[in-house]
């Protein structure tokens, strides 16, 4: 199921390593371990968030919550109401766990969920999303989640804009401000652009 779902678990596997007892260790952040069966090599995952490790499992299996009576409870990741902003939190903890093991299909199933994410969930708490995919993970792989919330920002931009806690936002994470702009522009842009095919049309 790992090496079916993720790329670097099959070289993992094919290298010669298994998943080993301790598989969800309850010591720190340690989510996953690797060993090697003829050597003591390991591959510990301690990096990586806990519940995004075992959503990806759970991934691997086919399943996505607690209601499986044959998948076992504590490796059910413990995902939270999708209304939430918690959700959208663990949704990119989630695609930053599946970029880097190459789950890809695991990444491409959540950026078809963001296609029909909108101002209602982003703007559960626009602040707290917005620190979250730029400056926690500043460095991730996080380009789907950044054009999704600047596209559904710049859509409501009027009302933001007004708002002191929108414009302190875009004033402390310069990066999403230029997302915005750049969201801004494609608008404008693609609106240009079904204006000159409905002239063309009416000729």
């Amino acid at each position: 199921m790992f090496a079916s779902g993720s790329e670097y678990f099959r070289v993992a596997f094919e290298s010669g390593f298994r998943v080993c007892s301790t598989l969800l260790a309850s010591a720190g952040e340690r989510a996953l371990i690797l060993t090697k069966e003829s050597s003591a090599h390991t591959i510990d995952l301690h990096g990586d968030d806990r519940n995004a490790v075992k959503g990806m499992i759970a991934h691997f299996y086919g399943k996505s919550s607690q209601t499986d009576q044959y998948f076992p409870k504590e490796l059910a990741p413990p995902v939270p109401r999708r209304d939430s902003t918690e959700y959208i939190k663990y949704l990119v903890d989630l695609y930053i766990t599946a970029t880097k093991h190459l789950a890809y299909s695991l990444q491409d199933r959540i950026k078809c969920m963001l296609e029909d994410f909108d101002n209602i969930h982003f703007g559960l708490n626009l602040t707290t999303v917005v620190h979250h995919i730029y400056v926690r993970h500043k460095d991730a792989e996080t380009t789907s989640f950044r054009t999704q919330v600047a596209r559904v920002t710049a859509e409501a931009v009027e009302s933001l804009v007004q708002d002191d806690l929108s414009r302190k936002l875009l004033l402390e994470v310069p990066d999403f401000a230029l997302d915005v702009i750049q969201a801004l522009a494609d608008q404008k842009s693609a609106t240009s652009a079904n204006g000159g095919n409905g002239k063309r049309q009416r000729r």
